[in-house]
């Protein structure tokens, strides 16, 4: 409801909405500004790469899918950073709904922001790209409140557990029989996290 969380800007272009990675850090407010824009096919290996990269600080485009032949998006991420990149922006999903990135922390947790953008955006970009020195910003959606963590949120915490008994605990162990179009194990989790809730001065 409030738009993108992230955003591209390219200078003399256009602001680029964008959504973020669940393995890297995310962007901030301030952004990285400055960068010089290069594009590097599917990015998945270093000699997509132009052989000449930008000597000061560059966000790089990549193009998405992680089909036959093509790596994940935490690999595409690991190479940007190894070459030296600030930011990587992948081209996934639609414009109005950019897909969110996931990726394994098993091996590696990147230490440079990555976001996605639709398909068609990425195309504009790559464009400018393609027509000479492109800089702009990767940032936080200026306007965008932000997400907050539902690891934080004991709500959350609370319904999840709760599934042990709306869920697994319901009908037997191999059976639950909570699910189906009405998703009645959602409504009993949601129950007992309020009932663990309630303050009893506050809430009648």
């Amino acid at each position: 409801q409030f738009g993108h969380q992230n955003q591209v800007v390219i200078d003399g272009v256009g602001e680029f909405g964008a959504r973020w990675a669940r393995f890297t850090p995310a962007p901030t407010v301030a952004g990285l500004t400055g960068l010089t824009f290069i594009y590097a096919g599917s990015g998945c290996l270093a000699n997509q790469y132009p052989a000449e990269l930008p000597s000061t600080d560059w966000a790089v485009v990549t193009d998405g899918g992680t089909g036959s032949g093509l790596c994940s998006f935490l690999q595409r991420v690991e190479v940007a950073e190894g070459l030296g990149a600030s930011a990587v922006v992948i081209a996934q999903g639609s414009d109005d709904n950019p897909t969110v990135l996931s990726g394994s922390l098993d091996t590696s947790r990147p230490n440079i922001p990555a976001v996605s953008v639709g398909t068609d955006n990425a195309e504009i970009i790559k464009a400018a790209i393609g027509s000479g020195t492109t800089t702009g910003t990767v940032r936080k959606h200026p306007d965008h409140p932000g997400i907050r963590d539902g690891d934080f949120e004991a709500g959350v915490i609370l319904h999840e557990y709760g599934h042990g008994l709306s869920n697994r605990l319901t009908g037997g162990p191999t059976v639950n029989c909570l699910g189906g179009v009405e998703q009645m194990g959602e409504g009993w989790s949601d129950y007992v996290a309020i009932a663990a809730l309630i303050d009893p001065e506050v809430d009648d």
